[in-house]
């Protein structure tokens, strides 16, 4: 019940929910329930700070593992212990990330367990992606796209292709960067808050061949509050990139965009 509005971004009614049942939970709730109490609080926070991963979130999601651990059900524990990956991720500690998320996939791999297998390669290419890693993200990449067919979860593929058009386009195979771009932008739902995967090689691209245009509505789209929060830095440029081009100050929007291009770039975004 937590997963499915966390998964749908229904942050009130979540957040209600956790208000109502955490006195009788954490006093007379079994293992499985106080843990997943916990798993839930953590995930209300990722949501709420838009993924920008906070002392007191990590921590809460280290007391979920915790919890977890002492059930024995290894499926929460895969679960949470990719949940702590994914924290480590987004604060970009990357080698902790990648600890986390190998133990996690070892142990989905030994309980079958393919979504959690699926999600480990999925964001085990963010890592690299991350660290500018070109052979390293189109590894795990294609490894997610595979899971992800062979297990039916088609929505992760669009994270997938997101991740192999930057690896085309930092190859210099431009149409074909395009064309995954697009294609994984289509999958990716308006809910889910990492679109940026395939939005930034898109924006690339339209900067590429000078479509300001289609860069400004990019950029509307990185900044829209459904997505994953910027780097503040990175979330300022772009800011006023689009103020630029929304008043047409073409040139003004040209030298936002060509700062942006070389931060994101940087970053492991373009």
């Amino acid at each position: 019940f937590v997963g499915l509005h966390y998964g749908t971004g229904d942050n009130t009614t979540l957040a209600e929910l956790l208000q109502t049942i955490r006195p009788v939970v954490m006093t007379h709730g079994s293992l499985i329930q106080q843990a997943e109490f916990l798993e839930g609080l953590a995930m209300l926070k990722m949501r709420l700070d838009r993924y920008a991963i906070s002392n007191g979130t990590i921590d809460d999601q280290r007391t979920a593992l915790h919890a977890w651990r002492k059930t024995e059900d290894l499926v929460g524990v895969a679960n949470n212990q990719f949940s702590l990956a994914f924290c480590h991720l987004w604060r970009r500690e990357l080698d902790d990330a990648d600890h986390n998320i190998q133990a996690a996939a070892q142990m989905a791999t030994k309980i079958g367990h393919g979504r959690v297998q699926t999600l480990c390669a999925t964001y085990a290419a963010i890592a690299q992606r991350f660290r500018g890693d070109v052979e390293g993200v189109q590894r795990y990449a294609a490894e997610s796209l595979s899971l992800s067919d062979r297990y039916g979860i088609h929505f992760y593929s669009g994270m997938a292709k997101a991740n192999l058009a930057w690896v085309a386009r930092r190859k210099g195979r431009s149409a074909s960067a395009f064309s995954l771009a697009q294609e994984a932008s289509a999958i990716m739902t308006v809910a889910y808050p990492f679109r940026w995967a395939a939005l930034w090689p898109l924006l690339g691209m339209a900067l590429d061949a000078n479509e300001l245009e289609s860069a400004g509505e990019y950029a509307r789209q990185l900044l829209d509050p459904s997505q994953q929060r910027l780097p503040d830095d990175l979330a300022s440029w772009l800011d006023a990139a689009q103020s630029a081009w929304q008043r047409a100050d073409l040139d003004h929007a040209d030298r936002c965009f060509r700062h942006i291009a070389v931060l994101a770039t940087d970053l492991g975004y373009l």
